[in-house]
């Protein structure tokens, strides 16, 4: 080649060579940033076609000079491969397997340099030097074509991005945005360019472990290349080779790499989990060091060894054999130092491995430029000794950055952590509490510590023990300024208008909420009631506002207090305990037998005399007593119902006070948590119950309650531990619907076995005997009701969205999708609930005991209410206005579903009308209120687009909610909550708009509601699109079939996405229709009614 261009220069002949690395150098700085915002597939594809083109130019230079200029550009184009690499095992690989794909990977890149003389001097001697690039041009043109066909993007950002646009324009939906980019309008797509293009620079200067990581493998790879250059001279000078076999001298080398190459391969990955599992776990990207002092103190003794054997001129062989460590050596570094960065750095790895082929290039380029010159003055052996010496200085390295574990993650996300693909979430917008000072937070709770005293004080005649400390300071708390109230309306702030484009249960409204309500709660259904009909104004929240002495919520008592004080005598006791388990029939935690003895035996022997078990059952029983006390069949008057809540509250303290919730390692223990969580969801808010059940949920999960452990020695303590945790997890699911709060243990982490199905006394601990056949299982009502709830789950999970729907004020809200399948395999689900409901549990069998009777009243509510939730989205669907304007036809599409949403409800006000007329109501929990109440205001909505339809179809209805409001009044005798749902119901009623005049004048009439005599049979009083042809107890409403709708999407398109059109509720009910349906006026009608901020809602 010199010959040819007629080069004396042996500088410029070395630089042809080592110039191919300075485009090392330079590609990788654009190369790699490119790669993460545009993908790494297009711009390994121009870079491979890039780097291919300029071999023909390199064959065909007519100088030195231009063939310098074409090895750099091909150079540029080649980095591609070296540099994207590292980025895409990053994408592909986790850290565990990420040793064995860098050894794979590295194999070509760095054995090619090695294999490349060998060929090149063949052919250079045989056909001349212009065919190396003609050869080259050859393999890397069919590669290229090879990666064009196969090669597929692989950076994550990229493919979630594609996927959204592709979302988006199945949807149309031109605003949708992956999580990785940007919406601000802030930076401008240039600045994003530069500060991508910038970042290799960065690292390489800002990070204190890439840059001397960076300097420390730049020293051994000039090396290589020193050698690259040197090795072919020395042997044809020294040995008098000619230059095809000089090119054979680099086996040596080659052999070691690939040695070296194997070994990490082996040991990497396996070294790896060794040290993870020796620091508990963690791991950190540092042990991918541990072997690079192994491999580095190979590197000096090639040096020395090479160098001499020349400098002696031994046998060849002995400097080819003394190439070997260099290669093992280095490879070993290398594939190190390039791992840890792609485990330090994952989502930044092209850009890590640039910084780092940046600088290793530049030493690779030029400093084989010095080489000539050192070993003409130093000679071979001492030439090769000063690179000796200078690597063996180098070999603590790696050991400092391993040990020293240096900050350098962090300074990269802090400073180079805002890349063009940024993740960025929209906040809700909450309302904020305000701060109550530390003084006024001790004197709240001195107030209701003194308020519970003088309950207690009031029931027993006598005051609690160790109240006499609290005496002064709460009657100085009294004198003093007032305990603020924490009312939504007195203790709540706006939040500012730039965050409140995400309401969580509302929509276009500028003042957000000040908890989460999801979209299955009542209070976000009456809301968007109150957003369609106008409902609202502040009188009703006076109304509900509660009073200054009513009891606060109990979760504080710590105060000493004897063990029996507050026990009731034994006739009394056994009443309360069996009030309590008849109400939850349904939620047999219990024992019995177990229990039963444990009670005989706190009532038979004095307390000086209790064991530590009976010391531990008395919470138990105080926390069962406490409940009994409000379901007590005696007390069925108001005065009755308040000084039987008062006894409750007194146990209930007695039982807090005697468990340390943070400490509950027992069964026993743990099911008098479950009873006190029970007696507050009688008493308090649901969302304060939600609290409470969300602690002992965790409690069973730290318990390992969710965990089958089979072959345990006690069976009565494993059959307790699955009642005590499926009746904790069906409370905290069904607390879930009630306030919409999220679901908080997957089924994917439970393995627990549900109840057996055999009453207590077959059960005992070392054996379950058999039950007879004829005998009803109390459990078997427990596991369908279980079973019941896990179906609300999934309605919750599949039908309404996790997060809110966002809109700009004054435009109309963007509609979600629901999945129809997912309404179809819920059906179904319900279908096969009935199906296999187990006979003595079925609606309309006799059965003699009214607990087993209630039963089957509250599961065949239970089932329709878990329709309710299932339909009730779609209920705006029958609504006359929103048939004429949206295209919906009656019968058809989604107005079956509304229909069987009406029918669900009607039923459930029917059954509940026929529990009262049973008078099996005093013994019903909660739940029973719950359901009628959800029922009522479902009907309300319903009248609210009734203008046009039959007035016999209105007057169905309007009897329904009559019966309703009836049974809430009845219900209000016995649940206190059910007083302020009686109180809404009526203030919705006098609010119905003048159009409904007549509705409300039927509805306002006093006097008992006549409940009709079949209430199970309803086909006769459904209006007449709400009819089907069952008529069984517990039939299955079941809509008709899906029809599209039009709503700006094709048939094929709803066909490919298997999905339906599921528009908001003010979108396709909203306050415009209404007023064109009821006439004028409609948002003046209601003004003065409706609460704002919803704080006297039951349950909530």
């Amino acid at each position: 080649m010199s010959e040819d261009f007629h080069n004396t220069s042996t500088i410029l002949t070395t630089f042809s060579v080592s110039v191919y690395v300075l485009g090392y150098a330079i590609g990788p700085l654009f190369l790699s940033p490119l790669s993460e915002m545009y993908g790494r597939q297009i711009i390994l594809n121009i870079a491979t076609i890039h780097f291919v083109l300029w071999q023909i130019g390199c064959a065909l230079a007519p100088n030195i000079s231009a063939l310098i200029v074409f090895r750099l550009l091909s150079g540029m184009g080649g980095s591609a491969c070296l540099t994207l690499g590292g980025g895409a095992i990053a994408d592909m690989f986790e850290k565990e397997n990420r040793g064995k794909a860098m050894s794979i990977f590295t194999f070509g890149p760095l054995f090619g340099p090695v294999l490349g003389p060998v060929a090149g001097g063949f052919i250079a001697q045989q056909v001349g030097w212009r065919w190396v690039f003609w050869t080259l041009l050859i393999a890397a043109g069919s590669c290229t074509a090879v990666i064009l066909i196969l090669y597929r993007e692989t950076n994550p950002t990229i493919l979630i991005r594609r996927k959204t646009h592709r979302l988006g324009q199945q949807l149309s939906r031109t605003d949708l945005r992956s999580c990785y980019e940007v919406t601000s309008a802030a930076r401008s797509p240039a600045s994003i360019m530069i500060f991508a293009l910038a970042r290799p620079l960065r690292m390489l200067c800002r990070s204190p472990v890439i840059g001397p990581l960076a300097i420390y493998l730049a020293l051994i790879y000039g090396c290589l290349y020193l050698l690259f250059t040197t090795v072919t001279l020395v042997f044809q000078k020294t040995y008098h080779w000619t230059p095809d076999l000089a090119g054979l001298s680099y086996l040596g080398l080659g052999l070691g790499t690939m040695c070296g190459q194997i070994l990490f391969g082996l040991t990497s990955d396996r070294l790896l989990l060794k040290l993870v599992s020796r620091n508990n776990g963690v791991y950190q990207p540092e042990m991918r060091l541990s072997m690079c002092l192994l491999y580095a103190c190979f590197v000096p003794v090639s040096f020395f060894w090479y160098g001499w054997s020349i400098q002696a001129q031994v046998h060849w062989i002995l400097p080819i054999i003394g190439l070997w460590p260099f290669g093992f050596g280095m490879i070993g570094i290398f594939m190190s130092i390039q791992t840890y960065v792609v485990d330090a750095y994952p989502m930044f790895a092209a850009s890590g491995i640039a910084a780092i082929t940046v600088t290793r290039s530049f030493f690779g380029a030029f400093l084989p430029l010095v080489g000539p010159p050192v070993f003409d003055t130093l000679g071979y052996g001492w030439g090769n000794s000063l690179l000796g010496f200078i690597t063996l200085a180098l070999v603590p390295i790696p050991v400092l950055f391993q040990r020293g574990r240096s900050n350098a993650q962090e300074v990269i996300h802090a400073t180079l952590a805002r890349p063009p693909l940024m993740c960025q979430y929209a906040e809700p917008s909450r309302k904020r509490r305000k701060r109550v000072r530390a003084i006024e937070q001790f004197e709240a709770l001195e107030s209701r510590l003194s308020q519970m005293e003088a309950c207690i004080a009031t029931a027993t005649g006598k005051p609690m023990a160790g109240s006499s400390r609290f005496a002064k300071s709460s009657g100085r708390s009294r004198s003093s300024s007032p305990v603020p109230q924490r009312g939504l309306k007195s203790a709540a702030v706006s939040a500012p208008s730039s965050t409140s484009k995400l309401a969580l249960t509302r929509h276009a409204t500028q003042d957000g909420e000040a908890e989460y309500q999801g979209y299955s709660a009542d209070r976000s259904f009456l809301q968007r009631m109150r957003e369609v009909g106008n409902w609202a104004g502040a009188e009703i929240h006076r109304k509900l506002r509660r009073s200054e002495g009513q009891l606060p919520r109990l979760f504080e008592p710590d105060y000493g207090l004897a063990a029996t004080a507050y026990l009731p005598s034994k006739e009394r006791s056994r009443t309360l305990i069996d009030a309590a388990l008849d109400a939850y029939s349904l939620l047999p935690i219990l024992h019995m037998p177990t229990f039963d003895s444990s009670w005989n035996i706190v009532y038979s022997i004095e307390p000086s005399h209790y064991s530590a078990e009976d010391y531990r059952f008395l919470p138990l029983l105080y926390a069962v007593l406490a409940l009994g006390c409000l379901f007590n069949q005696s007390d069925g008057q108001r005065t009755s119902r308040d000084s039987a809540k008062a006894e409750g509250v007194r146990l209930f303290a007695a039982s807090r006070c005697s468990i340390d919730l943070n400490h509950c390692t027992d069964e026993t223990t743990l099911q008098a948590v479950v009873f006190l969580n029970l007696f507050l969801l009688e008493i308090a808010r649901a969302g304060t119950c939600y609290s409470y059940l969300t602690h002992a949920l965790t409690l069973t999960l730290r318990m390992g309650l969710h965990r089958s452990f089979p072959g345990s020695r006690d069976l009565i303590r494993s059959e307790v531990r699955r009642r005590v945790f499926w009746t904790t997890r069906l409370l905290t699911n069904y607390l879930a619907a009630l306030t919409g709060m999220p679901i908080l243990l997957d089924d994917n982490n439970v393995d627990q076995d549900q109840a057996g199905e055999v009453n207590d006394i077959y059960i005992t601990k070392v054996e379950i005997l058999p039950q007879p056949a004829n005998e009803i299982c109390q459990f078997s009502g427990m596991n369908a009701y279980i079973r019941l709830h896990n179906i609300l789950r999934d309605v919750l999970k599949s039908i309404y969205p996790l997060r809110g729907i966002s809109r700009n004020p004054g435009k109309e809200p963007v509609g979600y999708l629901v999945n129809t399948e997912k309404v179809t395999a819920i059906e179904e689900a319900l279908r096969n609930w009935t199906e296999t409901l187990p006979v003595g549990f079925r609606l309309g069998i006799d059965m003699s005991p009214r607990s087993l009777l209630r039963s089957q009243y509250l599961l065949a509510m239970s089932q329709l209410h878990v329709q309710v939730y299932l339909y009730r989205p779609f209920l705006h669907y029958l609504s006359k206005s929103s048939e004429s304007k949206s295209g919906v036809i009656s019968g058809i599409g989604f107005s079956s579903y509304a229909a069987a949403c009406l029918k669900a409800c009607q039923r459930i006000i029917r059954l509940a009308g026929e529990v009262c007329r049973l008078d099996l109501v005093q013994g019903c929990n909660v739940t029973f209120s719950h359901m009628v109440f959800t029922s009522i205001i479902s009907l309300l909505y319903v009248l609210l687009g009734s203008s046009g339809w039959d007035e016999k179809e209105v007057a169905i209805v309007v009897e329904d909610i009559a019966l309703g409001s009836r049974v809430l009044e009845i219900v209000s005798l016995y649940n206190e909550g059910m007083e302020t749902g009686q109180k809404i119901v009526a203030a919705m009623i006098a609010s119905l708009p003048k159009e409904l005049a007549d509705v409300r004048a039927r509805l306002q009439k006093n006097g008992d509601v006549e409940v009709p005599s079949d209430p199970v049979d309803i086909a006769v009083a459904t209006p007449a699109f709400c009819r089907t042809t069952h008529n069984e107890p517990l039939e299955f409403l079941e809509a008709q079939p899906f029809h599209l709708d039009n709503y700006g999407f094709s048939e094929s398109t709803w066909n490919s996405m298997g999905m339906a059109p599921f528009p908001e509720w003010q979108a396709a009910f909203g306050t415009d229709r209404l007023n064109s349906t009821l006439g004028t006026g409609v948002e003046d009608v209601f003004n003065s009614i409706w609460p704002n901020d919803m704080d006297g809602l039951p349950f909530q």
